[in-house]
């Protein structure tokens, strides 16, 4: 049976390669277990991973603002994700958003997108970091003053902004400076996790096919691409994985479904099945 095809993750996607948004690293991952957490590396890809959303995305409880939020809980920060429903009225509306990583991590620029539907997007913005959440830091720029980072010129596209010098931090503490109607807005990090070497790791490739079935192993609902490829990891006949952004479906595969699905080449991957499936070796 055909998995659905979804129009509107097409459409995003689309919109983030013309934007020049957060790009995806279809690359070799490594998939990295440290207590109970899980990490997925691309061994060849530069640091730009989405360390919010993707297979380094975090938790909904690891996005945090000032208490209480508001009313409307399409505001909240769960729905800071740039990866979320782009629909109206959802994105992160505060005085500031805090992210907390899975663990400590390089950090290499940042993107941002505003709130569609009522035209709210923040046009500058501050960045502290920590490795506790206690004591901060901030990113200052070149002249030794606190550096203001460009935002968005208008509630869709993504803006995104490069440091000049990485920084090393497990907490990311963004504070809107100037804004259009509201201070809400959408956050990605990109960066990478910092390893630890003697640690046991599995890989995985990604692979685009043409249909594998509906009906897995296990299916499941998770916040993000690195909860499901944990749920995927901790299951021994678990051969591969697929995981839908939007739905947080999460479904994984025994080895005779993954040899069923029609793998095709990657020429045009909007009309394919990104699957991510075990590898036998860390090559």
């Amino acid at each position: 049976m055909v998995l659905p095809y979804n129009k509107r993750n097409k459409m995003k996607q689309q919109t983030s390669m013309r934007t020049g948004g957060v790009a995806e690293l279809h690359k070799t991952w490594t998939l990295i277990m440290v207590a109970n957490m899980v990490f997925l590396r691309a061994q060849t890809a530069p640091c730009n991973s989405s360390l919010v959303t993707g297979p380094l995305g975090v938790e909904d409880h690891a996005l945090t603002g000032l208490l209480p939020y508001g009313g409307d809980p399409r505001t909240h920060p769960q729905h800071a994700r740039i990866l979320d429903p782009i629909v109206a009225y959802y994105a992160y509306l505060g005085s500031y958003l805090q992210v907390r990583l899975r663990k400590s991590s390089m950090i290499t620029g940042f993107v941002t997108q505003g709130r569609s539907g009522n035209y709210q997007f923040i046009t500058e913005y501050s960045v502290q970091y920590s490795d506790n959440g206690i004591t901060w830091q901030d990113i200052k720029d070149s002249t030794g003053n606190v550096k203001l980072f460009t935002g968005n010129i208008d509630d869709w596209n993504l803006a995104k902004s490069i440091l000049d010098t990485s920084i090393v931090a497990t907490y990311i503490r963004v504070t809107p400076t100037t804004w259009t109607n509201y201070r809400a807005f959408r956050l990605e990090i990109l960066g990478c996790p910092i390893l630890q070497s003697g640690l046991h790791q599995t890989c995985w490739s990604v692979n685009y096919v043409a249909w594998i079935s509906i009906h897995g192993i296990f299916s499941t609902i998770r916040t993000n691409m690195g909860e499901c490829g944990k749920e995927c990891h901790v299951r021994e006949a678990c051969q591969a994985f697929i995981f839908n952004h939007e739905s947080g479906q999460c479904q994984g595969y025994s080895p005779s479904s993954v040899e069923n699905a029609t793998e095709v080449a990657t020429t045009d991957v909007h009309n394919m099945v990104r699957v991510f499936m075990k590898r036998t070796d860390c090559v």
